[in-house]
């Protein structure tokens, strides 16, 4: 499970920037990438196949993209309680760079620099900042928010028990021993592009996050400074210790 270390009174929303980025973190092991097929490429390089050969042509498109905005819908679907739907922009770019812009009615801006993670929820007027280091308890999603995982080093993947009835290829990803406890996490993949389309995590207790990817493109130019983050005058800063 993912845990970032803050004050018990702050804990909810240092949490809950926790699992986007650990979501984005994840996403970038296939990156959602959308590159072109090459003509020396299967046409369908990620179809239902050995699951070996599946994870390589996912970890290739990794590694070929630098950078990625798209839009995102999100759903929470916890334990007890009713869904919740959110939407908004995301955009990233290797090394660790990231920003969630989440639309009203509940506005929320999550930034990662590429050392710290900022969450500002602005109608509290609150900002949480943990650095990296402290944000995960899993060294493979850290590894891959910087552009340095391997999947067949730090997840154990497997097939779901049934496959995406839209078409697209399914598989799980679980943190290998000693890689942190982690949480049970879901790609649907593009079987074309080899472009992760949506990604479902569900903790250890039962609560459900998917984010489904809308119109995404890759290996785009971002401006330096959508990853740069200023304090609002006035806000309440919480530091992990």
């Amino acid at each position: 499970m993912t845990t970032l270390f803050v004050p018990v009174g702050k804990a909810n929303q240092a949490r809950r920037a926790a699992v986007w980025v650990f979501c984005c973190t994840l996403s970038w092991v296939g990156i959602f990438c959308g590159a072109p097929v090459s003509a020396r490429q299967p046409v369908n390089p990620c179809a239902h196949q050995d699951l070996p050969r599946l994870i390589g042509e996912i970890q290739r498109h990794y590694q070929v993209t630098d950078s990625f905005r798209a839009s995102f819908a999100e759903q929470i679907v916890p334990l007890s309680g009713e869904p919740k739907m959110r939407h908004g922009k995301i955009y990233l770019q290797k090394p660790g760079k990231m920003r969630w812009d989440f639309a009203a009615p509940d506005n929320e801006t999550i930034v990662c620099d590429g050392t710290t993670l900022y969450s500002y929820q602005p109608d509290l007027n609150q900002v949480v900042e943990v650095p990296i280091s402290r944000a995960f308890s899993s060294s493979a999603a850290t590894a891959f928010l910087l552009g340095v995982g391997r999947l067949e080093q730090d997840f154990q993947p497997a097939w779901p028990a049934s496959q995406p009835a839209d078409g697209s290829v399914g598989v799980v990803l679980r943190p290998k021993p000693g890689q942190g406890t982690g949480q049970t996490v879901d790609l649907e993949v593009d079987p074309h592009t080899c472009s992760i389309k949506a990604v479902r995590i569900e903790d250890q207790i039962g609560n459900v996050t998917r984010l489904e990817f809308l119109n995404p493109q890759t290996n785009v130019g971002l401006d330096a400074s959508m990853f740069h983050f200023n304090v609002p005058a006035g806000a309440d800063v919480v530091r992990a210790p």
